[in-house]
């Protein structure tokens, strides 16, 4: 097999542009309209619009309204039921009127940020974000590096670690060992909620720190990378394999000069290989190609 794009596949590319066109147009992909007219422009041959158009058709996109009804998921049903232990009552809302309560309380949310971490980390934003979205008071965050003292001095009882992505869990594990040193109080329930997970980290997760409980919203899993085994044999009609996407992809970024770095490589951070993005920030496990940003390149996804 080779990357050989027929003309039957002409209606598939055009279908992709108008269904994304209308998601910009209509702002369920509060995507900037120039910014995706300039990144498609940039695939010229017939077979690049394919692969590209197959980006886009395999695109997960979350916007700013997207994300806060997750939030609202996750903290209306999988974190409330997993605190259920400290926190009473038999109803969704239980935990989200504790966290609205005056005064600080017994519960934290605390962002997924190291003290070393840049000020362009997210962490602190998807703690406003949570805020926002779920009308709880200031006085039951705190930074990391407070939760030990909140947990001797307040009593604390339920610790929520604040993220919008779980990847390959390698970040979360790092910030634990660091910020908590690898320790946590088996007299507190240690929740870690990301918006979005995907298996390998949940995997890597439950494996190095079982005491943690994680919960999500969304979830992603092997089959949601762009060279899965599956996809390209069904949107090709059988002409085109994984293996040779992946050649191709390859092919077009050194033709361009993208290269892949150790925390970006070509397939994503872990090779997760996914083609997602929020409104907010990409993962570095999405493939560059959507969100690499240089002067002779254009960006559809904000890193």
């Amino acid at each position: 097999m080779s990357f050989s794009v027929l003309s039957e596949f002409d209606h598939l590319v055009g279908s992709v542009h108008d269904r994304v066109d209308c998601l910009v147009s209509t702002s369920l992909w509060d995507l900037d309209r120039s910014r995706l007219n300039g990144w498609w422009a940039q695939f010229v041959t017939k077979e690049e619009r394919f692969f590209a158009a197959c980006l886009l058709d395999s695109l997960i996109y979350r916007s700013k309204e997207q994300f806060s009804a997750g939030l609202r998921t996750l903290y209306h049903q999988p974190v409330r039921w997993a605190a259920a232990s400290k926190v009473p009552g038999d109803d969704d809302l239980d935990l989200v009127r504790l966290l609205r309560k005056p005064g600080p309380g017994l519960i934290r949310l605390t962002p997924v940020i190291c003290d070393h971490d840049p000020p362009t980390k997210s962490g602190p934003l998807i703690l406003r974000r949570a805020k926002k979205a779920l009308g709880i008071t200031e006085e039951c965050m705190a930074w990391p590096w407070a939760v030990e003292q909140a947990i001797d001095r307040e009593h604390v009882q339920v610790v929520i670690f604040v993220d919008d992505f779980l990847g390959t869990g390698n970040q979360f594990c790092e910030f634990i060992r660091t910020m908590m040193r690898g320790k946590l109080d088996t007299s507190v329930k240690w929740i870690y909620a990301p918006v979005v997970a995907h298996t390998d980290g949940l995997k890597k997760v439950n494996a190095e720190f079982p005491q943690i409980t994680v919960v999500y919203a969304e979830l992603l899993e092997p089959q949601h990378s762009f060279f899965n085994s599956e996809y390209w044999p069904s949107v090709s009609n059988g002409g085109i394999s994984a293996i040779d996407a992946l050649a191709f992809y390859e092919s077009f970024m050194r033709k361009h000069g993208l290269k892949g770095t150790l925390k970006a490589p070509l397939k994503g951070y872990g090779e997760l290989s996914l083609c997602f993005g929020f409104e907010h920030a990409t993962p570095d496990n999405t493939l560059p190609i959507l969100w690499h940003n240089r002067s002779e390149w254009t960006n559809l996804l904000q890193r």
